[in-house]
């Protein structure tokens, strides 16, 4: 896979983790904070999936600046 190919999929998924965070973060503020609960021995834990989002967004842009290049264009005069 070309490194551009890839640094547009980990941007892509960067953005994505970014929007479902942002979404989350809206319903938060217009329902008030979602509840940690076990039921049916399912265990819902919102501060652990805060954590972990967050973790993913950082490894992912961490992933896109190990590829990103950047150019410097300088001018001499003489």
């Amino acid at each position: 896979m070309a490194s551009s190919d890839r640094l547009t999929r980990l941007t892509n998924i960067r953005d994505n983790l970014e929007k479902e965070l942002e979404d989350e973060t809206a319903y938060r503020a217009a329902n008030g904070p979602k509840p940690t609960y076990t039921a049916n021995g399912r265990n819902v834990d919102w501060n652990g999936w805060l954590a972990a989002m967050l973790k993913a967004i950082k490894d992912a842009q961490d992933a896109v600046d190990a590829l990103e290049v950047y150019e410097f264009h300088t001018r001499g005069y003489t």
